[in-house]
């Protein structure tokens, strides 16, 4: 009887840990791309008829040498720096979440601005909503957060620490010193 039952609690904590281990390694690779040159940045107009300038990063599900897996229910949030505040950001194509497939990306709208000025918005192109001061001007920081329902997610700093235009009107451009970093 001892040695039964031993041997199913043997059995069962075996079991447990294989699975914990399973799920570990089989978590997708969400990667967050750090690289400023890649960034996008598209005009967009707003829902005032304000033109905005989008800034745009991509988020890589990056294959593994083993046990790939679909990046399931993947959402984006900004944080102050401080972490005391904390909002939901929509991915390019007004979605709240996504999956993102394996070896794949996605784009998320990370912050816009409006055109001609530093006043930074976060949102999407239809909904656009306001930085509480003080990250209302640069320089500032942020985090950028990338969670996965079936995934440890990744997360990196953001420091903003100036824009200027070139041109006017329509046809401006801005330069903006963002730095990335995973540093958090």
């Amino acid at each position: 009887m001892i040695e039964e039952t031993l041997s199913g609690l043997i059995g069962f904590l075996g079991g447990f840990a294989t699975r914990v281990f399973y799920d570990k390694i089989e978590q997708p690779n969400l990667i967050i791309d750090n690289d400023n040159n890649h960034l996008e940045y598209v005009g967009v107009p707003s829902d005032q008829g304000i033109p905005h300038v989008a800034c745009r990063i991509f988020v890589y599900n990056k294959k593994k040498w083993f046990l790939n897996s679909v990046a399931k229910n993947c959402i984006a949030w900004v944080k102050s720096a401080s972490q005391e505040t904390k909002q939901q950001i929509n991915w390019v194509g007004e979605h709240d979440s996504i999956n993102i497939n394996i070896d794949d990306y996605q784009k998320v709208n990370l912050f816009a601005i409006l055109s001609g000025s530093d006043n930074f918005s976060f949102g999407t192109e239809n909904n656009l909503f306001p930085l509480r001061p003080p990250y209302r001007h640069p320089p500032f920081e942020f985090l950028l957060k990338i969670t996965s329902s079936n995934g440890v997610g990744d997360t990196v700093r953001v420091n903003i620490r100036s824009i200027t235009w070139s041109g006017s009107g329509a046809n401006a451009t801005p330069t903006i010193d963002v730095r990335l970093s995973n540093d958090v």
